[in-house]
Formats: structure tokens, C-alpha cells, sequence
């Protein structure tokens, strides 16, 4: 589908580079569903690449602040071309910026937008936003200072499941692709229609998993949906943090996927310059899989009230025998065998 997507886009662009005749817009319609409008579009006389989505017009408020910085500009357009009166954003293609990365953040952009376009027009714009500003933050540059020691570990644990994807044979740039985790995605993992949720904890008693958000463990919106529960301890002949990233580095740099991953890592705070800070020796001693449904504990649209929009809670791992589940079923119903 991403593939089908930057192709696209790729086509829609060209087409729209023969001139402006005048006009400060061209566009070409990609996406036409009932909850949202996407247009590949140039912006003239500066003849830069852009994507208009557009919304119904009572969606966005006017007084609104849109995200702003990070390699591409967001501004407020039109896209009426269906009659329905709607309000859009356009996303547009600073002239330093390159072309690469904006064309895969809009491919991005746009396949999210197409496998949420069920969801209400409200929480549509701000999924949509959500992941703007995530790519704003990936094209900055890197943040000061060191991850915390909770943000490492939670970062150790995803890269074992990444790992555990190339043990699957998975190919290393599909692979990167489903870390949705530092572009702010629901999940740390989104395969084909599924999704993986990866919890990390050091903790030798208790295994407190933060919730961050009601999509973090909503199946109604990917199926199915798994929690990998990871438990490590301290141990001298492990791996730290710098030595579990380049041995995937050397893994990934094989199949062209190096350059993917490493934005990534800059995208969840991780830099080279500090990994000096990162001398902890992580093992695996636990690891419990959670098939997320019925009966599992956890807060998502469909069990709380209606005005209730946004929630964080906590999970108590240790607790919990609703959904238990091994890694064979998560690869197999995620169609990995």
C-alpha cells in the first residue's frame, strides 16, 4: 500500500510540473472518501511539491494554531472541488527541504489518513495533526541531552521485536517500516491490518505498562492487536543500547535500509553523540504476549462516555490473564509465518 501510495503521488507531481498559467494552486484529487479529501498539489510561482487535505469545513476552527517547522511549511487552503464546502491544510514542500523526505512523509501522511478514514472527522484532524507535528520533531535536529532511563528501555525493548522481524525474514525495509512508534503512531508496530504494542519494564517486582493514549489498545481500529509485555535485568554479558543498534545497523545497511532506521532513532531523541551515556547491560527475562480484546483491561472509545476524548492510565501486567497469548500465535495471525 505505501509503495502504491509514493507511486501516487510520484505521478500526480509530474503532471502538475508543466506551469503554473498564472494560478497560485494545481491540483490532482488522490483520495475522495466521505471523511476527508487529499490532493497532490504544486504551489507556484515557487513550484513546490505539496498535499492538501481537506476536511468538512466545520472540522477545523479558525482559530486553531497549525503546527509549524520542520522542513515543511502547514497552512490553511481550500479544497471545494466536491461541492462540500470544505476547509483544508496543505502541507508544502520548503524550497531547502528535500524532496525525498517530504515525499515519503506525505506517502506517510496519506496512507494513515487512508486506514482511519472510518473514524469521526474530529478525531480524523487530530490523528492527522498528530502525525504532522511527529514529522516536524523528525526533521529537526537532535534534542540535548540523553534519553532518560525509561526511554531507553523502552526503546531497547521495540528494537528486540525489530530484531525478532529480520529473525522472521521479514525484509529489512518493510521491517523499519512498521515502526510506527517514533512517528507517533497508536502502536510501536503496525503490520498489514494488526498492530504490536511494545511494553518494557526493569522492574524486578510489578510491571507498570503506561497507556498513553484510548488508540493504544482500541482493536476496533486494527485486528488483531497484540501487547508484548518485555521484562529485563542488568547483566554484564548483554548488550547496551549502542551495541543492540549496530548490530541492526550492520543487519539493515545490507538491504538499503539503514538510512530509514537511523531517522527514526533521531525521530525517538537517540543520537550517536550520547551514546556514551548508554552503558547499561539489558537481558530478557520475561516476555509475556497479550491478544488485545474482550476482557483484556484497558480504556478505548467504545467502553468510556462519549465527551471523553483523550486518557493515559496504567496497566498492571502482572495482573492480567485476559488474552494470553504466545509469540507463534502474534506471527501467525499477523501473517509472518
Amino acid at each position: 500500500m505505501a509503495g502504491q501510495t509514493e507511486y501516487e503521488l510520484t505521478i500526480a507531481w509530474k503532471a502538475l510540473s508543466s506551469g503554473s498559467d498564472g494560478a497560485e494552486w494545481k491540483l490532482i484529487p488522490v483520495r475522495q472518501p466521505s471523511t476527508f479529501t487529499a490532493h497532490a498539489a504544486r504551489r507556484f510561482p515557487q513550484d513546490l511539491e505539496a498535499l492538501v487535505i481537506g476536511f468538512p469545513s466545520a472540522t477545523i476552527s479558525s482559530t486553531r494554531k497549525l503546527p509549524e517547522g520542520g522542513g515543511f511549511e502547514v497552512m490553511r487552503s481550500k479544497s471545494d472541488d466536491d461541492g462540500l464546502g470544505r476547509s483544508a491544510i496543505a502541507l508544502v514542500r520548503n524550497q531547502s527541504g528535500p524532496l525525498d523526505i517530504f515525499h515519503t512523509m506525505a506517502s506517510d501522511i496519506l496512507a494513515l489518513l487512508d486506514r482511519s478514514q472510518s473514524l469521526s472527522p474530529p478525531i480524523l484532524v487530530d490523528r492527522f495533526l498528530d502525525r504532522v507535528v511527529a514529522w516536524q520533531l523528525f526533521m529537526q535536529p537532535p534534542r540535548n541531552g540523553p534519553l532518560g532511563p525509561d526511554a531507553q528501555t523502552g526503546l531497547f525493548g521495540e528494537l528486540c521485536f525489530l530484531r525478532r522481524l529480520l529473525d522472521r525474514r521479514m525484509p529489512g525495509v518493510l521491517a523499519v517500516g512498521t515502526w510506527d512508534g517514533p512517528l507517533r503512531g497508536a502502536q510501536d508496530y503496525r503490520i498489514g491490518s494488526g498492530a504490536v504494542e511494545v511494553k518494557s519494564s526493569t522492574a524486578i517486582e510489578g510491571f507498570n505498562a503506561k497507556i498513553q493514549s484510548l488508540e493504544q489498545l482500541d482493536d476496533t481500529e486494527c485486528s488483531p492487536l497484540f501487547l508484548l509485555a518485555l521484562r529485563f535485568a542488568e547483566d554484564a554479558a548483554a548488550l547496551t543500547l549502542p551495541e543492540l543498534i549496530a548490530e541492526l545497523r550492520d543487519r539493515l545497511a545490507d538491504e538499503g535500509a539503514r538510512t530509514p532506521f537511523d531517522g527514526k532513532l533521531l525521530a525517538v531523541g537517540y543520537h550517536d553523540d550520547h551514546a556514551g551515556a548508554y552503558a547499561r547491560r539489558l537481558s530478557l527475562t520475561e516476555e509475556r504476549v497479550f491478544r488485545v480484546g474482550p476482557g483484556f483491561p484497558r480504556l478505548f472509545r467504545g467502553n468510556i462516555a462519549a465527551p471523553v476524548h483523550k486518557a493515559a492510565y496504567e496497566i498492571e501486567i502482572d495482573g492480567v490473564e485476559a488474552g494470553l497469548a504466545d509469540l507463534d500465535m502474534l506471527f501467525q495471525e499477523l501473517g509472518l509465518e
